[in-house]
């Protein structure tokens, strides 16, 4: 079990992938909504991003 919450794990990754494809389309329909201006919904997910490849970088070591 501890493999599969490895960020080296295929089936981890590709959850990774959806949920942060996920959180793009929610940031751009409440970009259209108005609720969120659109500069701050790229820093949020850029930041997000950069976060979770230090993460992944320190759990393989790189």
């Amino acid at each position: 079990m501890d493999n599969l919450t490895m960020p080296q794990c295929p089936l981890y990754e590709e959850v990774l992938d959806t949920q942060m494809f996920g959180l793009s389309r929610e940031i751009d329909f409440a970009v259209r909504l108005g609720l969120v201006d659109e500069k701050d919904g790229k820093d949020l997910l850029y930041t997000l991003e950069r976060e979770l490849s230090a993460l992944h970088d320190a759990f393989t070591g790189k």
